[in-house]
């Protein structure tokens, strides 16, 4: 059997895995060591936790080992955040800036967008991200806001302002640590407000508790805030001289690079839209020569300090010498206005910022998501811890207790209101430290108020005894015995001792009356903005720092239960960076709650609805199981004949039913072992319905391209056949033309035919001449046509050519026959007489030309006409292909067409089934945590109904 034991050498791991042989343990170390069973602890260790679960709450066994095993296997493999359930991050603290956000953490920012764009039920939501000092809140923080920014850039002009506010705040409020290069020294709650479209319409920011001693007494090996590095070492001579900074060295400035760039901070200004960027840097070189004034006390600085705050010449120096004080005036005096004036012009600027960057018209459907980076608890060994500190871990110890009401203690209230048997919940209450800090009547704030009150004063003596005679026998209070001025306060982190000698003068106003004035001037000129004379009667009224921090913590919280909150738990992973300490981590495990957290996702029913949200929900699983016999009408005994089917399948009757499922009066709970199996058999159900649903679109596709075709090829024939009737009608008009042409060029050929052979008859009679040479025979003459013959002139009379007639050939065959001349007829109406001196041969020659000419001219015609006729045929067959090819792409487009048509409804089908299954889910899940919240809300208002009573009660008495 495999088990987890306490690793028996000094290491970073914590645990390490062994193996029961018998009575004896031995551990998988090299060499192993033997450990008696009787006498060592063990745990119980899966085999199935070699994997790495994204989700702590997916861990077999949720003990301590198991969940320190899969955080350092996560932080091996780069991975730094790990859920802690679907609304509880873990996030560790990595060596060096990470290239890219985590998937984890910017699931988590998804996710409260996604639940802030829900139609139904839009409530604001907020990411509370906490741990101790030190653990990358502010990175985290910064993180989650530059997401919300890219996320929603649907406006392009707020992505900008909203990451440059980023910049400014991180320049006027981080500074170095021992164990942080960019520690923010402030609280801050951004909320970043949203439209009903989901856009980005502005954000705004709060500040609580803006440490201006940092600047007046910083720590060794640590630095001041960064805009005044920025400020030492990025200003060039000429702005240097400009600004009255001629010092080699400044005391409020310790040696050491700055974070961050003085131009992009001037950029991240201009972008937000504040043009007053000199007069904000002429406050801060004010403010370091303030600090080299404490030192020298030189004229010449005063003089500098007054043209830099624009005050009138002399009136300075006189305020800086009436502070009533033990040390010198003029330190005390130069202090104390160093650190009204950065904390006012922090302030300021903070509300400048929302000014600008707040939207145009904030109205109820206005929605947003506060991302709330406050104070974690700083356990460093150290004896100035002053009041400061104190408020810090006050603020540190609300928020886990704002954890602990909406995760364990609603919960238990939950189980009790429903009636149900369910486990005890087990989980590190921190009410008794919030008792001792402000609890009335009699609290630790309430006694500090009091003392501060007095009209004389009161010294930290008179402050430390109160406290002694009210809580000298509280369990979270103690003395230090060898120091009588420092009391401690066990937080939930661990022991804190604080030296009281300045709490009554820290909580009174930071700023002496006399340099009130001052303050406002110069932070009205550098802003260019009139002080509101509210703001300035608040600024005479002596406001104790205890007291206005706790009314904003407490508006905080407040305002936190109106809200949907998402926790993000902030861990060191060691104390040298990039290193894996298991009990460092173990120990802030403990106290944030995070094991409480998984044991209880694991061992509580961590699903509720209510009747009908269950049913419909599952509705697709009561349809697909068998049917009852007698249905019941009663939702709540639907919801158990639904569960009597369910655990009739294998899937189901391996778990037990009574520790898996109860139901109560109003809700039905489930255990996280029974929702996946039920989610599981949803799933395989879907993927059947999923896969018909596809068949049946298959075939319908088919069906209806099918009958698509058939319309088509209908279509097809139809223009085939209209073509094929157009062409008939047109090819005999063609035909009846031709031949009336042929049958008027057949009288023009008999014609031309009876001419011609009157001419060959007359010829024939034309006397021959003897030729001397005896001619061959000649072979009869083809038929010619009547040639004109041109007038003779009128001297010459035209000579007459007499032909014998020739004779029978029967009766007297030739002797010899001379060739045969053709000439051009006379006609008879001419009496023109023949010449008989034209050679023979000459006519001839003349007539066989005449015929060669005709022959010629009869063929030409004849080709003419064909050709003719050619051309007509091919016209017809290009046109008929034309008809045809777009007879062909007609048809591919229109099948093509409805294709993608039919395709495109299939698709937009399967996709508006399922948008209908997660919108069901989603609107289920959203409704069930509306539920719970409300009574999470009516819980808390009326615990904090009796709580004022019961100290209205205890004041009248």
């Amino acid at each position: 059997m495999r088990v987890w034991v306490k690793n028996p050498e000094v290491g970073c791991r914590l645990y390490v895995p062994a193996t029961l042989d018998g009575d004896v343990v031995r551990t998988d170390m090299r060499p192993s060591v033997a450990l008696p069973l009787s006498t060592t602890a063990t745990w119980p260790l899966d085999g199935a936790e070699a994997d790495v679960p994204e989700d702590l709450t997916s861990l077999a066994h949720a003990h301590e080992p198991a969940v320190l095993d899969a955080l350092q296997r996560r932080f091996e493999m780069g991975e730094h955040v790990t859920f802690a359930g679907h609304s509880v991050l873990v996030a560790l603290r990595p060596a060096k800036p990470m290239a890219q956000p985590p998937r984890a953490l910017l699931a988590l920012v998804d996710a409260a967008l996604q639940q802030l764009r829900t139609p139904f039920g839009r409530k604001h939501q907020t990411i509370l991200i906490s741990g101790d000092s030190g653990a990358g809140k502010s990175s985290v923080a910064r993180t989650v806001l530059a997401h919300l920014g890219e996320t929603v850039a649907s406006q392009r002009e707020r992505v900008l302002p909203l990451t440059a506010s980023i910049v400014i705040l991180d320049a006027f409020g981080s500074a170095r640590t021992t164990g942080n290069a960019t520690a923010s020294r402030f609280g801050k709650s951004t909320k970043v407000l949203f439209d009903d479209d989901g856009c980005l319409v502005g954000c705004a920011t709060e500040c609580y508790l803006v440490d201006a001693t940092r600047i007046t007494a910083c720590p060794e090996s640590e630095g001041t805030f960064d805009i005044l590095h920025q400020l030492v070492h990025d200003l060039s001579p000429t702005e240097k001289i400009a600004l009255h900074l001629l010092h080699p060295t400044y005391a409020f400035v310790p040696t050491g690079a700055p974070h961050g760039r003085l131009q992009d901070t001037r950029a991240a200004l201009e972008a937000c839209g504040i043009a007053c960027v000199e007069g904000i840097l002429r406050v801060l070189a004010a403010i370091l020569l303030l600090g080299n004034l404490a030192l020298d006390g030189d004229a010449a600085d005063v003089a500098a300090i007054e043209m830099l705050l624009e005050l009138p010449k002399g009136s300075l120096a006189g305020e800086l010498c009436l502070h009533p004080s033990q040390e010198p005036p003029l330190v005390v005096a130069a202090h104390a206005l160093a650190q009204g004036l950065y904390k006012h012009l922090v302030l300021s600027l903070a509300r400048r910022l929302n000014q600008n960057l707040g939207p145009p018209s904030a109205t109820s459907s206005t929605k947003s998501i506060e991302v709330c980076d406050l104070f974690g608890l700083d356990l460093a060994p150290s004896t100035s811890h002053g009041l400061v500190q104190l408020c810090r871990h006050y603020a540190s110890e609300k928020l886990h207790q704002f954890f602990v009401q909406f995760t364990f203690k609603l919960e238990q209230r939950i189980y009790a209101a429903e009636k149900i048997a369910a486990p005890s919940l087990v989980f590190h209450d921190n009410q008794s430290v919030l008792d001792l800090l402000d609890k009335q009547p009699q609290c630790l704030l309430s006694i500090l108020e009091h003392t501060s009150a007095q009209r004389h004063g009161a010294d930290s003596a008179a402050f430390i005894t109160k406290l002694e005679a009210v809580f000298g026998d509280h369990a979270k209070f103690a003395r230090v015995g060898s120091a009588p001025d420092h009391f401690i306060v066990r937080h939930t982190g661990g022991d804190v001792v604080y030296d009281a000698r300045s709490f009554v003068r820290d909580n009174k106003s930071d700023v002496p009356k006399n340099l009130v004035p001052i303050v406002q001037a110069c932070i009205a000129a550098a802003l260019s903005s009139p002080l509101s004379l509210r703001r300035r009667r608040s600024l005479r009224n002596l406001v104790t720092l205890a007291s206005k921090f706790s009314a904003d913590i407490e508006r905080l919280c407040i305002s936190l239960c109106r809200t949907e909150p998402h926790f993000i738990k902030c861990l060191q992973p060691s104390r040298t960076p990039g290193t894996f300490d298991a009990a460092v981590v173990a120990d802030q495990l403990e106290r944030l709650g995070i094991l409480d957290v998984v044991r209880l996702r694991q061992t509580g029913y961590c699903y509720r609805t209510t009747f009908p949200e269950f049913l419909s929900q599952f509705a697709c699983l009561e349809r697909f199981l068998k049917p009852l016999a007698v249905p019941p009408t009663d939702l709540r005994h639907r919801c158990e004949g639904l569960l009597d089917r369910l655990w009739q399948h294998a899937e189901m009757a391996t778990l037990p039913r009574s520790e898996t499922v109860q139901l109560g009066d109003r809700f039905l709970f489930l255990r996280k072992a029974g929702v996946d199996a039920i989610e599981s058999m949803q799933a395989t159900l879907q993927a059947v319905v999923d896969h018909d649903a596809t068949l049946l679109q298959k075939r319908w596709r088919g069906h209806f391209v099918r009958v698509r075709f058939r319309v088509l090829r209908a279509a097809v024939m139809t223009i085939a056949t209209t073509w094929r009737a157009y062409k008939r009608r047109t090819r005999r008009p063609i035909q009846s033309r031709y031949e009336a042409w042929k049958a008027r060029r057949t009288p023009r050929k008999s014609v031309r035919r009876n001419s011609k052979q009157s001419i060959v008859d007359d010829a024939t009679h034309l006397p021959l001449p003897e030729s001397p040479v005896d001619a061959a025979p000649v072979m009869p003459l083809p038929p010619t046509m009547t040639l004109p013959v041109a007038e003779p002139r009128a001297s010459t009379p035209p000579p007459t050519i007499a032909l014998p007639t020739p004779s029978s050939p029967s009766t007297e065959p030739p002797q010899s026959m001379e060739p045969a001349v053709v000439v051009a007829a006379v006609s008879p109406s001419a009496q023109r007489p023949r010449s008989s001196s034209l050679p023979p041969l000459l006519l001839l020659v003349l007539a066989l030309r005449v015929q060669a000419l005709y022959r010629g001219f009869r063929v030409r015609q004849d080709m003419a006409m064909v050709m003719h006729i050619l051309s007509i045929k091919r016209r017809i067959r290009v046109t008929l292909a034309a008809a045809q090819k777009l007879q062909s792409w007609t048809r591919m487009l229109h099948a093509t067409s409805f294709f993608q048509r039919a395709r495109r409804a299939a698709t937009t089908l399967q996709r508006w089934s399922r948008r209908v299954a997660q919108r069901r889910a989603a609107i289920t899940t959203l409704a069930m945590r509306l539920k719970i919240q409300a009574a999470a809300r009516g819980f808390l208002v009326r615990n904090e109904v009796r709580r004022r009573v019961h100290a209205s009660t205890c004041t009248c008495t």
